[in-house]
């Protein structure tokens, strides 16, 4: 294995001698620091373990500096971060080796998955381009809806030009000009029991995820149990007017879907003989915004990464519905369990 001083890697001496920024940056005393800063001008260049172990040695420098450096993410040993490219996987492997281990292995999955979004307004706007840029296997994208005006106030991938069109469609000619090597299919059409399994038919589940951004029980019930029935993981993605939310994240058989217990649904009766209760329904509009959109699009893409990176203790709306206050940052989680008499999942549980 090849260590080398991370491109992230930076130090700060002023009132503290800080090693690091952002949530691995600790302080150090003068001696430490120093020692740090000798360990990462060495490191500038890859070596092996027994390189860094035999010069650690000849230098009187105790071990436990250079593993702090490593657990702290100074020092890498992702190769795909070595060096500096001019590429889009680049980035994302630099974001991803500060906060998994094994970032080739989760670049590969990105790139072997295929990606089912159903819904293409304003979530779909923000996960299909998030997802793109991870180069992955297929994109399918289904949405029956076309583009308004009132649309661009959020959903970036649309111009002027492009109202009266299908959403679907235009996403997909969007993300092709950033990556022209992109898979996408495109359905303009509604999902619907009688649309699902043709749309999908043939595709590998063994390698999709769905993403769920339909904000009615009726489209995420027939998605769900589709995802279920195939064994596809999925996750649920949206707003309650300015909390952006996100979850459950759904593993098929082992975690809650989210009709376990009616925990999440947010459609209640309406009493059809309370005049304000139908009025205030019938007029309400969504406050959608691209502060809302783009903050549950991007919790859900932080969940998708400890799930390819196989942390699943670290998938915060695992079992949950994950929410955060857009104003004040305030977070707030709905836990949940599986249901065994659940109507969609079933819930069985896998051993």
């Amino acid at each position: 294995m090849k260590y080398k001083t991370s491109l992230t890697a930076t130090t700060l001496k002023s009132n503290e001698n800080l090693i690091g920024i952002g949530s691995k940056q600790y302080t150090v005393n003068d001696d430490e620091f120093n020692l740090s800063l000798k360990i990462l001008e060495f490191l500038l260049t890859e070596k092996d373990e027994d390189e860094i172990l035999n010069w650690l040695d000849s230098n009187n420098i105790d071990k436990s500096v250079f593993k702090k450096l490593v657990a702290n993410k100074l020092i890498t040993t992702s190769k795909a971060v070595f060096q500096k490219e001019d590429t889009m996987e680049f980035k994302n492997g630099l974001y991803l080796d500060l906060i998994i281990n094994n970032v080739q292995d989760v670049l590969t999955k990105f790139k072997e998955t295929t990606f089912v979004i159903i819904g293409c307004g304003g979530i779909g706007n923000f996960m299909s381009y998030a997802l793109s840029v991870y180069s992955p296997k297929k994109l399918v994208l289904i949405d029956g809806d076309k583009i308004e005006r009132s649309n661009l106030n959020r959903q970036f991938l649309f111009t002027i030009n492009d109202i009266g069109k299908y959403k679907s469609e235009v996403i997909a000619d969007a993300l092709k000009l950033r990556n022209p090597n992109l898979d996408i299919e495109v359905y303009t059409e509604f999902i619907s029991t009688n649309n699902i399994n043709n749309i999908l038919e043939g595709k590998d589940t063994n390698s999709m995820f769905g993403i769920l951004s339909g904000d009615d029980d009726t489209a995420v019930s027939i998605s769900s149990k589709y995802f279920l029935t195939n064994n596809v993981p999925f996750v649920n993605i949206g707003y309650l007017n300015d909390i952006a939310v996100i979850g459950p994240f759904v593993i098929p058989h082992k975690t809650s879907c989210p009709f376990c217990y009616g925990t999440f649904s947010i459609n209640g009766e309406i009493n059809s003989n309370d005049e304000t209760m139908a009025q205030l329904h019938n007029q309400y509009a969504s406050p959608s915004s691209i502060i809302n959109n783009s903050l549950a699009c991007d919790l859900a893409l932080s969940d998708i990464i400890q799930y390819f990176a196989g942390n699943n203790d670290s998938i915060k709306s695992l079992n949950a519905r994950v929410g955060i206050n857009s104003n004040s940052f305030e977070k707030y989680v709905l836990p949940n369990t599986k249901d065994p008499n659940c109507s969609i999942c079933g819930g069985t549980l896998d051993d």
